[in-house]
């Protein structure tokens, strides 16, 4: 064999070699479509005789928390604003102020907690818990429309009053709240049994 044949070859072997060597990046797989799921709750969840300022929460997955003040809503209404963090796979609850007694409170997450990869929303993650003995299991729905024009108000503010007085709204917090959807509906849950005629109903922007 010749020297320019050998040579030849040579060459040709080594770019058969070097292609085999190209290294092509993974494709990823399936994306992620699936929200966080909250795995431990510390106290537990919908737990009774909650004594306790600090709350934890695990999920599967990390997770990251936007637009809290805008979209958590606790009823009933607290005075100061909970402290929340997210760190790792982990929510951190720091409650500021002093609950009432033989009270069910709920917090509403709202569209705030989201996985950190994808960014899938859980929607209207509840914690919900009572400073008695019991939870409140009853629940107050309907929708909120304009009433000049009948269209249906999205993110609006809903406030229940034990109270029905009319000054109510401008002198105490509501007894429970809640926020419209984008079809105008709402639902007020984990409401105590009273009289339903010493009950009144707002709304607000």
């Amino acid at each position: 064999m010749n020297f320019y044949l050998k040579n030849f070859l040579f060459l040709i072997s080594v770019l058969f070699v070097g292609s085999c060597a190209i290294q092509v990046a993974p494709t990823g797989g399936v994306k992620d479509a699936t929200p966080p799921k909250a795995m431990k709750f510390i106290p537990e969840n919908y737990s009774a005789n909650f004594a306790q300022s600090d709350i934890h929460i695990s999920f599967d997955e990390y997770i990251q928390v936007k637009d809290i003040n805008s979209q958590l809503i606790v009823s009933p209404p607290l005075k100061y604003q909970p402290e929340i963090k997210a760190r790792s796979k982990s929510l951190f609850i720091r409650i500021a102020d002093t609950l009432l007694k033989n009270t069910t409170y709920t917090f509403n997450f709202g569209n705030a907690i989201s996985d950190i990869t994808e960014g899938n929303i859980f929607e209207n993650f509840q914690y919900v818990f009572s400073t008695g003995n019991q939870l409140d299991s009853l629940s107050a729905s309907g929708k909120v429309e304009n009433a000049f024009d009948n269209k249906t108000l999205g993110g609006i503010d809903v406030m229940l009053y034990k109270s029905i007085d009319d000054s109510v709204p401008l002198k105490q917090l509501p007894n429970y709240l809640a926020r419209t959807n984008a079809e105008g509906r709402f639902t007020i849950n984990n409401v105590s049994a009273g009289d339903r005629k010493s009950t009144r109903l707002n709304s607000s922007h």
